[in-house]
């Protein structure tokens, strides 16, 4: 934007708001589909249908590894981009300078 002094970056670092709102939802449905898979493993095998307990309990499974994979691939970027803020401001700041 511009100032009376010359121009001021303005920017905001992060995930944006449709991706957040977007990868909460994935998660909560996944969330949901664990629940409602354990629930089921687990009411068969209460019933004394422990044969019938083996698909809602691999559903299960896989439903809470993908949670559990994409928390963790979330974790190690932020992890490996702690330093990218930094980096970034020196290099607008370089940029900013004025020109003699």
């Amino acid at each position: 934007m511009a100032t009376s002094t010359g121009s001021q970056l303005d920017y905001r670092l992060g995930w944006n708001l449709p991706f957040r709102v977007l990868s909460t939802f994935v998660i909560g449905v996944f969330v949901l589909a664990f629940l409602i898979s354990a629930a089921a493993a687990v009411y068969r095998i209460v019933t004394g249908h422990v044969e019938a307990a083996g698909g809602p309990a691999v559903a299960a499974g896989i439903t809470i590894a993908i949670v559990l994979l994409f928390l963790g691939l979330t974790t190690v970027a932020r992890w490996l981009s702690r330093g990218q803020v930094a980096l970034l401001h020196s290099w607008v700041a370089e940029r900013l300078q004025p020109q003699s």
